[in-house]
């Protein structure tokens, strides 16, 4: 089996509009909490057209924190702008994202960061001095008009 692992590099640049940050506790839970606080904030935002996709990228990447990275907390920022949605994910390990380009068909793993790289603009990640990371994803998103 083969895997593709991705050079670190830091995000693009976004002009912020928007922006909610959580910190998450090291519970399964929590996906679920960060799934229903930031399609709350994309609604208020009138980005409610990008929520599928954005929380199913948040989802992955926080569901891969918690299953794969050491530490007490995971941090999430969800930043929308510029047509974008900025998903990052901070976590406590240093290892770089591994995605596998041919999962196995019947198993129960392994499609998350390939659903990530098919939805995202782009995505990436970056480490930092401290011996944490943060995976992050860009998605395209069209602000809803005002009703």
């Amino acid at each position: 089996m083969s895997s593709v692992t991705l050079v670190p590099r830091t995000r693009p640049y976004m002009r912020a509009r928007h922006q909610v940050s959580l910190g998450l506790r090291p519970e399964s839970a929590e996906v679920g909490r960060a799934r229903r606080e930031v399609r709350d904030c994309l609604v208020a935002w009138r980005q409610d057209e990008a929520a599928d996709s954005v929380l199913l990228v948040l989802s992955e990447l926080v569901g891969n924190a918690l299953r794969h990275a050491p530490g007490p907390a995971v941090g999430l920022a969800v930043t929308a702008g510029s047509g974008e949605v900025l998903v990052e994910v901070r976590d406590g390990s240093r290892k770089p994202p591994v995605m596998d380009p041919h999962p196995d068909p019947y198993g129960e793993t392994g499609r998350g960061l390939s659903l990530v790289h098919a939805l995202s603009r782009d995505w990436g990640w970056a480490p930092h001095e401290d011996g944490t990371k943060t995976t992050w994803a860009v998605l395209p998103a069209l602000e809803r008009e005002p009703a």
